[in-house]
C-alpha cells in the first residue's frame, strides 16, 4: 500500500519504564479516515505488550486535530517540570502523558 504518514515509538527511562511515541503525523490527503488514531492504538499496544512501563509520553505538536487524538486516549498535559519537558516546550511542543496499568 501506499505511505499514508510517518509513526515511531520506542522506551527511554532507566530500566526502559517510560514508554514514547516519537513521530504521528498522516499526510493531509488522509486525515478524517482513522489512519493516526489506527496507528497510535497499534504504537501503544505493542509499548505496553514489549515492556513493562509505567507511562506513555509524547510530545505534541498544538495542532488541534494531534490535541483531539491525545486526549481522547487518556494523555494530558505533563505539568512536571524537568529537562525533558522544558526542551519540548522550548521548540514548540507540549509534552503529554498517559499512565500505563
Amino acid at each position: 500500500g501506499e505511505r499514508v504518514g510517518e509513526f515511531g515509538y520506542g522506551t527511554t527511562g532507566i530500566f526502559n519504564k517510560r514508554g514514547e511515541i516519537q513521530l504521528n503525523g498522516v499526510k493531509k490527503k488522509y486525515r478524517g479516515r482513522g489512519y493516526s488514531q489506527a496507528a497510535f492504538n497499534e504504537g501503544e499496544n505493542r509499548i505496553k505488550k514489549e515492556r513493562d512501563v509505567k507511562e506513555i509520553r509524547i510530545n505534541s505538536t498544538s495542532q488541534k486535530d494531534a490535541l483531539h487524538i491525545y486526549e481522547k486516549n487518556g494523555y494530558v498535559k505533563d505539568k512536571r517540570k524537568n529537562v525533558s519537558n522544558t526542551v519540548s516546550r522550548l521548540v514548540g511542543l507540549e509534552p503529554m502523558v498517559k499512565k500505563v496499568r
